[in-house]
């Protein structure tokens, strides 16, 4: 059974529905955040077995292998094969809703 992982400030969660188009990699990877103020980012390297969907319901990331979710400052994750949706953490306040930057 797959399970929720969570890296920093990025969480993947299992799905059994992609919705969306499917994007092309940069530089080969697929990035699931970019940090606003380290210039970090939360990536899994693209090859045939990847592939990445953008869409009204936000990003997945769909392996027909495992994968490994990278970032330079923190431990790099395996995900099982399968589906998942991309949640970046947010703050909410009384005035705003704002992403955590990283």
């Amino acid at each position: 059974m797959r399970k929720a992982v969570r890296q920093g400030d990025v969480m993947l969660i299992p799905v059994e529905t992609i919705t969306g188009e499917r994007i092309a990699p940069m530089k080969r990877r697929y990035t699931v955040a970019e940090g606003e103020q380290t210039g970090h980012h939360h990536s899994i390297a693209a090859n045939a077995a990847i592939a990445a969907f953008l869409g009204p319901d936000g990003q997945f990331i769909e392996g027909s292998k495992k994968m490994k979710l990278s970032h330079q400052e923190h431990s790099a994750l395996t995900l099982d094969e399968g589906a998942y949706q991309v949640i970046q953490q947010r703050r909410a306040s009384d005035h705003e809703v704002t992403r955590i930057a990283d």
